[in-house]
């Protein structure tokens, strides 16, 4: 087998190794499904030559896809396949009435979740903590199982937010309880803050199926993963929960009441706030830098902080005041910071361009060269 005959470049295993005091990296991924993507990388909504990157993405049903999944699967005879099943009948009678497009218009977002498009993603890491998310990815599509965000502290000590797609909480069903987002949120990072912003009822279009969306937000946050775990309650209900693992801390606030499961597995280690809107909010510190966790608790709990609908304005400690809303930009003391058209990979070992297809990567005298073009490969 090839794995077995694969020597892995001496600069990866390098990085792999590598724990700088601080790390930011930048990513892109996909493509969006647009005309103007399908044009730029010589791609078609009508050819089944392209149906693999299409389908690969996510996109079956989606209202440019759906016409070419269906002939597709008439072309090659899917139907006896379960996903494709339940779609035979109803897309003969849209057919029919020549509304087959506009049927995904009027019931998305939800027949489009599992759609995986163009996403900016950022990494912020340090020896203590590392704090990721995709920067303002569909917000208030349907969403399926997408992980949007994540704090880390320790392989355990890790916290995110989601809104349900399902209440099964057995790992044999997907969407389930923790891996599915009803409702996706519109998010923003900048360095060890993050802002996220859930309106369950908002979308781009209506959708005769959005009374089966579960109307609240809940954070894996588990106690027992935690050297201490200590709550700060704001005026009006909710508050913020503060977690140190090691020399690494975690400050996670919500704008509705929450309370903690006190049943069933996820007892102690699940936090619910009821209500389709919410604000959350996530700052990380580390002793080196904010010296200690009572310090670190003082000064994110005291700093300036109004929410005025999905309107955000919050002082950061380190950082400095942050406005973020359900609609405009992310700013940083008045400043925007860029959440769209990344690098496809930008961070200190390589940085290379969306589209490029030579990638350089560098560390130290190591050095690995491949170009998708010509085929070459270099290791120094």
């Amino acid at each position: 087998m090839l794995s077995r005959r694969y020597e892995l470049p001496p600069v990866i295993e390098a990085i792999g190794q590598d724990v700088p005091e601080l790390f930011t990296n930048y990513e892109r991924q996909s493509i969006p499904v647009t005309d103007e993507a399908a044009v730029t990388y010589g791609l078609s909504f009508e050819n089944f030559d392209d149906v693999p990157i299409w389908w690969g993405m996510g996109a079956f049903t989606h209202p440019k896809i759906i016409d070419l999944t269906i002939d597709t699967a008439r072309e090659w005879d899917l139907w006896h396949y379960p996903d494709f099943r339940d779609l035979k009948d109803l897309a003969g009678i849209l057919e029919n009435l020549n509304l087959l497009s506009p049927a995904t218009v009027w019931l998305d977002p939800d027949p489009n979740g599992t759609i995986m498009d163009q996403v900016n993603k950022i990494t912020y890491r340090t020896p203590d903590y590392m704090l990721s998310n995709a920067q303002d990815y569909r917000p208030g599509e349907k969403g399926y199982q997408q992980h949007i965000w994540q704090a880390t502290l320790d392989p355990y000590a890790v916290v995110f937010v989601t809104n349900p797609d399902s209440m099964r909480e057995d790992d044999r069903h997907r969407p389930s309880y923790w891996s599915s987002q009803g409702r996706l949120p519109r998010n923003a990072q900048i360095d060890n803050v993050l802002i996220s912003l859930y309106d369950i009822d908002r979308h781009k279009s209506p959708s005769i199926l959005e009374a089966r969306h579960y109307a609240f937000t809940h954070a894996y946050i588990p106690r027992w993963a935690f050297d201490e775990v200590v709550e700060v309650p704001a005026e009006g209900g909710g508050g913020w929960i503060f977690g140190r693992a090691g020399d690494g801390y975690v400050a996670l606030y919500s704008h509705e009441p929450y309370a903690w499961q006190t049943e069933g597995p996820d007892a102690d280690q699940e936090v619910i706030a009821l209500g389709r809107r919410n604000v959350w909010i996530c700052q990380l510190g580390r002793e080196a830098v904010d010296g200690s966790f009572e310090a670190f608790v003082d000064a994110v709990s005291t700093a300036a902080l109004r929410i005025r609908g999905l309107g955000v304005s919050y002082d950061a400690p380190g950082l400095g005041l942050l406005e973020f809303a359900w609609e405009g930009p992310l700013t940083l003391d008045g400043d925007e910071i860029p959440l769209h058209d990344y690098p496809r990979w930008g961070n200190p070992y390589a940085h290379i361009e969306f589209g490029e297809t030579r990638f350089e990567i560098v560390l130290g005298e190591d050095r690995l060269l491949l170009d998708f073009e010509t085929g070459d490969r270099l290791i120094d």
